[in-house]
């Protein structure tokens, strides 16, 4: 599929009643043997949308499904427990449509924790899940046990990135909006509760949508916010930007925390641009190889090989693929603290 016909998929992706999207051409093949992964979406919803580049950038070889939150589940969910609702409809429309094999499951920003319960409620069904991928997302402000300078320290670290990168200039401008508004008493009756609500700070636009959307945003929010994560024993993988929202900054302490198998990979991106082009590259060639020990083709662009001896990723110690215009670098495992710088290539527009 060229990225026209995923734009076009994702617009009529929102107006469809199903949960599972096809997002690659082996993903449109019955016949075919790929791996399949599913990808689930952010706090909006809208997982087609979310992952038209990473979709593009891990080409053939990968089965890849989108899972979107369609209308009549915004709707219906129960909005008592909505993780653990949703999650439960993935799981359910996940080993429907995949009766046997291998799960490899995955999801970005709130996307992530999502795909954390549903891969719970996958093995509970004897499902096995292979992988379970988490790209940037975990609880606000997750805090582990630990020195109490620590914690401060990464999130003061991460602060000046945050606030000069563009993805976060806004935030300067919320600062000032928030500090001139301490002149100016509202009444309560006043003040729109979604536009209070957090979420508001993470959507752009968040007014234009359906109440019903809005709802099910700030119910997903709150549900991930409420939850104690329980210990998961399956194989985990983090990719995490470099550059993230404040509130962001404990991604790889909270999956180290209850991953009996976490692998932390770190993105030279933010966390808003680690599913777009060009950031995703890395990710989407990493992935793959992973997923099916292949690594996606070059797709016609001019590439050149970066400080590694004149080697291929393929052909480094590591032997784990890292490509495009930001590199990866292995930041451990739960069992051990290796550090692995792994190699990779950069690419040139014309």
């Amino acid at each position: 599929m060229d990225k026209d016909q995923l734009r076009q998929i994702a617009l009529t992706a929102g107006l469809s009643s199903k949960i599972i999207i096809p997002l690659s051409d082996d993903a449109l093949e019955p016949q075919s043997t790929a791996p399949a992964f599913y990808c689930v979406h952010s706090i909006s919803g809208a997982g087609a949308a979310d992952f038209i580049d990473l979709a593009m950038e891990i080409g053939q070889g990968v089965r890849f499904f989108a899972i979107q939150a369609p209308t009549t589940l915004m709707k219906n969910a129960d909005y008592n427990d909505l993780l653990k609702s949703i999650a439960s409809h993935y799981a359910d429309a996940i080993a429907t449509f995949q009766p046997n094999g291998q799960i490899h499951i995955g999801g970005w920003s709130a996307g992530a924790l999502v795909a954390l319960e549903t891969a719970r409620q996958l093995k509970a069904k004897g499902r096995e899940v292979s992988t379970l991928v988490a790209i940037d997302g975990a609880p606000k402000n997750t805090k582990v046990s630990g020195s109490p300078v620590w914690y401060p320290a990464k999130v003061l670290w991460n602060l000046p990135g945050a606030l000069w990168h563009d993805d976060f200039g806004r935030l300067g401008r919320q600062l000032l909006f928030r500090v001139g508004n301490l002149r100016v008493k509202k009444n309560p009756s006043q003040m729109n509760h979604a536009a209070r609500h957090p979420v508001q700070g993470f959507i752009k636009n968040f007014s234009l949508y359906p109440e019903y959307w809005q709802a099910f945003m700030v119910g997903l929010y709150d549900a991930i916010e409420k939850t104690d994560f329980l210990p998961y024993d399956g194989a985990v993988v983090v990719y995490k930007s470099r550059i993230k929202p404040i509130p962001l900054s404990g991604v790889q302490e909270f999956w180290k925390s209850i991953a009996h198998h976490c692998e932390v990979v770190e993105v030279r991106a933010t966390h808003l641009n680690v599913v777009t082009w060009p950031q995703v590259v890395p990710v989407a060639a990493d992935l793959k190889q992973r997923l099916t020990g292949k690594v996606p083709p070059q797709r016609g662009r001019d590439w050149k090989r970066a400080a590694a001896g004149g080697k291929t990723p393929a052909e480094t110690a590591e032997d784990h693929c890292a490509i495009g215009s930001a590199d990866l670098r292995f930041v451990g495992s739960r069992s051990g603290g290796t550090r692995v710088q792994v190699h990779f290539l950069e690419f040139i527009e014309k």
